[in-house]
């Protein structure tokens, strides 16, 4: 994991200028340390504005990927022989990150969920870079008494408002989602 300095100079910014939202407090950090850059608040790793990870080589194209939070995956260039690779790592975190959304909207709006799987369809470039062009998230949800437009709503909130790994990737690549209920 790379280490960064603990700040030598603390600054305390106002609720005020923190409420205005990260560009904005971080334009007032900037202007407070006058180019020099330094962090004015101990907690910004637990704000979540600044997040590390450490990948390592092991063999071949095998790497082995460390989060801040200490988890460990195993990582394959060689189309995923071994282990994902990293591509499909990207599949799985958008996956991975709007299923949070879905579930928890769900029930926060008191819906009786039982399952939720998310099935994605990715379409590449035939040539290099082999970027995504298009992804498809599928969402197989399951519970009692479903509400149809709630289902609807949430699944689209999440693309379009709250999943940070499909906002960042609808930037360049066309994001879709689609749902069913399914039978008990």
């Amino acid at each position: 994991m790379v280490n960064v300095a603990k700040p030598t100079q603390v600054t305390v910014l106002s609720e005020k200028t923190l409420a205005l939202g990260t560009a904005t407090f971080l334009d007032h950090l900037y202007q407070a340390f006058e180019n020099t850059w330094v962090y004015a608040i101990e907690n910004l790793y637990e704000m979540e504005l600044v997040m590390q990870s450490e990948v390592k080589w092991v063999e071949s194209l095998k790497f082995v990927g460390q989060s801040q939070s200490g988890h460990s995956i195993v990582m394959d260039g060689n189309g995923g022989e071994t282990a994902p690779s990293p591509m499909e790592m990207v599949l799985m975190a958008a996956g991975g990150c709007s299923s949070v959304d879905v579930v928890e909207g769900l029930k926060k709006a008191q819906q009786r969920v039982r399952a939720v799987n998310a099935k994605l369809t990715t379409e590449r470039r035939e040539v290099a870079p082999r970027l995504f062009t298009h992804i498809n998230i599928h969402f197989e949800i399951s519970g009692e008494d479903l509400d149809p437009n709630v289902i609807a709503a949430v699944t689209a909130d999440s693309l379009e408002k709250y999943c940070s790994v499909c906002l960042m990737l609808g930037q360049g690549v066309e994001m879709s989602h689609s749902w069913e209920i399914m039978p008990k």
